[in-house]
Protein backbone atom coordinates (compact mmCIF):
# COMPACT_ATOMS: atom_id res chain seq x y z
CA UNK A 1 0.00 0.00 0.00
CA UNK A 2 2.78 2.23 1.00
CA UNK A 3 4.60 1.38 -2.07
CA UNK A 4 1.68 2.06 -4.53
CA UNK A 5 1.45 5.60 -3.25
CA UNK A 6 4.72 6.33 -3.07
CA UNK A 7 4.89 5.68 -6.83
CA UNK A 8 2.14 7.61 -7.74
CA UNK A 9 3.40 10.75 -5.72
CA UNK A 10 6.78 10.00 -7.96
CA UNK A 11 4.55 9.83 -11.35
CA UNK A 12 2.83 12.93 -10.64
CA UNK A 13 6.00 15.05 -9.45
CA UNK A 14 7.74 13.94 -12.85
CA UNK A 15 4.77 14.97 -14.68
CA UNK A 16 4.75 18.37 -13.59
CA UNK A 17 8.33 18.55 -13.85
CA UNK A 18 8.06 17.43 -17.11
CA UNK A 19 5.21 20.17 -17.79
CA UNK A 20 6.89 23.30 -16.10
CA UNK A 21 10.21 21.78 -18.44
CA UNK A 22 8.51 21.86 -21.51
CA UNK A 23 6.90 25.12 -20.78
CA UNK A 24 10.30 26.95 -20.17
CA UNK A 25 11.46 25.50 -23.26
CA UNK A 26 8.38 26.85 -25.66
CA UNK A 27 8.57 30.43 -23.80
CA UNK A 28 12.60 30.58 -24.15
CA UNK A 29 12.19 29.69 -27.98
CA UNK A 30 9.42 32.31 -28.34
CA UNK A 31 11.08 35.48 -26.83
CA UNK A 32 15.15 34.27 -28.09
CA UNK A 33 14.19 35.96 -30.80
CA UNK A 34 16.66 38.62 -32.00
CA UNK A 35 16.75 41.59 -34.47
CA UNK A 36 19.73 43.94 -34.44
CA UNK A 37 21.03 46.58 -36.61
CA UNK A 38 24.61 45.44 -37.70
CA UNK A 39 26.36 48.84 -37.76
CA UNK A 40 26.48 50.53 -33.67
CA UNK A 41 25.36 53.95 -32.43
CA UNK A 42 23.15 55.11 -35.44
CA UNK A 43 23.36 58.83 -34.66
CA UNK A 44 22.00 62.08 -36.54
CA UNK A 45 21.86 65.58 -35.57
CA UNK A 46 20.84 68.91 -37.07
CA UNK A 47 21.16 72.60 -36.10
CA UNK A 48 18.87 75.58 -36.61
CA UNK A 49 21.15 77.43 -38.89
CA UNK A 50 19.52 75.85 -42.28
CA UNK A 51 15.99 74.69 -43.18
CA UNK A 52 15.27 72.34 -45.92
CA UNK A 53 12.28 71.89 -48.19
CA UNK A 54 10.58 67.92 -48.42
CA UNK A 55 12.09 67.67 -51.98
CA UNK A 56 15.71 69.00 -50.87
CA UNK A 57 15.62 67.00 -47.25
CA UNK A 58 14.73 63.99 -48.86
CA UNK A 59 17.92 64.06 -51.51
CA UNK A 60 20.52 65.49 -49.48
CA UNK A 61 24.02 63.84 -48.87
CA UNK A 62 23.88 63.91 -44.88
CA UNK A 63 22.19 60.94 -44.01
CA UNK A 64 23.37 57.21 -42.02
CA UNK A 65 22.92 54.04 -43.63
CA UNK A 66 22.49 50.98 -41.46
CA UNK A 67 21.78 47.72 -41.92
CA UNK A 68 18.62 45.57 -39.86
CA UNK A 69 19.91 41.82 -39.52
CA UNK A 70 17.80 38.39 -38.43
CA UNK A 71 20.17 35.89 -38.23
CA UNK A 72 19.05 35.28 -34.40
CA UNK A 73 15.84 34.29 -35.03
CA UNK A 74 13.92 31.21 -34.35
CA UNK A 75 10.93 31.58 -36.21
CA UNK A 76 10.53 32.06 -40.11
CA UNK A 77 9.55 35.74 -39.86
CA UNK A 78 8.67 38.79 -36.83
CA UNK A 79 6.66 41.92 -36.89
CA UNK A 80 9.69 44.75 -36.52
CA UNK A 81 9.82 48.66 -35.87
CA UNK A 82 12.63 51.33 -36.61
CA UNK A 83 12.36 53.45 -33.69
CA UNK A 84 14.09 57.05 -33.10
CA UNK A 85 15.19 58.61 -29.42
CA UNK A 86 15.95 62.00 -28.49
CA UNK A 87 19.15 62.28 -27.46
CA UNK A 88 20.96 65.44 -25.83
CA UNK A 89 18.14 67.35 -25.37
CA UNK A 90 19.17 70.31 -23.97
CA UNK A 91 18.41 73.45 -26.24
CA UNK A 92 16.84 71.45 -28.32
CA UNK A 93 14.70 72.36 -31.51
CA UNK A 94 11.34 72.10 -31.27
CA UNK A 95 10.32 68.35 -32.60
CA UNK A 96 7.66 69.39 -34.61
CA UNK A 97 10.24 70.94 -37.03
CA UNK A 98 12.50 68.12 -36.91
CA UNK A 99 12.08 66.10 -40.32
CA UNK A 100 12.65 62.29 -41.09
CA UNK A 101 12.67 60.31 -44.30
CA UNK A 102 13.62 56.59 -44.60
CA UNK A 103 14.91 54.47 -47.72
CA UNK A 104 15.64 51.28 -48.99
CA UNK A 105 19.20 51.63 -49.78
CA UNK A 106 19.40 49.79 -52.81
CA UNK A 107 16.95 50.98 -54.58
CA UNK A 108 16.11 54.18 -52.68
CA UNK A 109 12.42 53.46 -52.57
CA UNK A 110 10.75 55.34 -49.71
CA UNK A 111 9.56 53.68 -47.27
CA UNK A 112 7.97 56.73 -45.54
CA UNK A 113 7.04 59.91 -46.97
CA UNK A 114 8.51 63.09 -44.67
CA UNK A 115 7.34 63.19 -41.51
CA UNK A 116 7.92 65.40 -38.37
CA UNK A 117 9.55 63.81 -35.20
CA UNK A 118 6.56 65.64 -33.16
CA UNK A 119 4.21 63.23 -35.36
CA UNK A 120 5.27 59.96 -34.08
CA UNK A 121 3.30 57.49 -32.05
CA UNK A 122 5.47 55.91 -28.84
CA UNK A 123 7.66 52.94 -29.98
CA UNK A 124 6.57 49.73 -28.74
CA UNK A 125 10.02 48.73 -27.61
CA UNK A 126 10.98 51.75 -25.76
CA UNK A 127 8.72 54.33 -24.23
CA UNK A 128 10.92 57.35 -24.13
CA UNK A 129 11.48 56.57 -28.17
CA UNK A 130 9.23 56.96 -31.05
CA UNK A 131 7.76 54.50 -33.65
CA UNK A 132 9.31 55.71 -37.08
CA UNK A 133 8.48 52.24 -39.44
CA UNK A 134 6.85 48.97 -38.75
CA UNK A 135 7.48 45.90 -40.89
CA UNK A 136 7.80 42.20 -41.52
CA UNK A 137 11.18 40.60 -42.16
CA UNK A 138 12.00 37.05 -42.37
CA UNK A 139 14.58 34.68 -40.88
CA UNK A 140 18.24 35.27 -42.39
CA UNK A 141 17.46 38.25 -44.42
CA UNK A 142 19.55 41.59 -43.79
CA UNK A 143 17.81 45.16 -44.95
CA UNK A 144 19.77 48.20 -45.64
CA UNK A 145 18.31 51.77 -45.20
CA UNK A 146 19.15 54.91 -45.28
CA UNK A 147 17.95 57.53 -42.76
CA UNK A 148 17.55 61.60 -43.19
CA UNK A 149 16.74 64.13 -40.85
CA UNK A 150 16.78 67.78 -41.58
CA UNK A 151 15.43 71.38 -40.77
CA UNK A 152 11.71 71.84 -42.01
CA UNK A 153 11.51 74.90 -44.07
CA UNK A 154 8.16 76.02 -41.82
CA UNK A 155 11.39 76.78 -39.39
CA UNK A 156 12.63 80.31 -38.78
CA UNK A 157 15.80 80.29 -39.25
CA UNK A 158 17.77 82.48 -36.32
CA UNK A 159 21.08 82.99 -34.72
CA UNK A 160 20.11 81.19 -31.41
CA UNK A 161 22.13 77.82 -31.25
CA UNK A 162 19.78 75.07 -31.32
CA UNK A 163 19.95 71.30 -32.05
CA UNK A 164 18.14 68.23 -32.23
CA UNK A 165 20.03 64.50 -31.49
CA UNK A 166 18.34 61.10 -32.23
CA UNK A 167 19.86 57.57 -31.96
CA UNK A 168 17.93 55.04 -34.23
CA UNK A 169 16.88 51.57 -32.82
CA UNK A 170 14.93 48.75 -33.90
CA UNK A 171 13.03 45.81 -31.74
CA UNK A 172 10.53 43.30 -32.07
CA UNK A 173 6.78 43.91 -31.94
CA UNK A 174 5.25 41.74 -29.98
Amino acid sequence: MKKTIFIKIVIIVLLIVGIVVYLNLINKKINNNKIYIKEKNIKLKIDNSRSLSDELGMKQSNYKTFTIKTDKLNSNNVDYEIYVKQINSTNSINERYVKLYLEDSNNKIPLIKPLTFGSLKTSDNDLEARQLYKGNIIKNQDIKLNIRMWLADTYTVNNTNKNFEILVGVGIIK
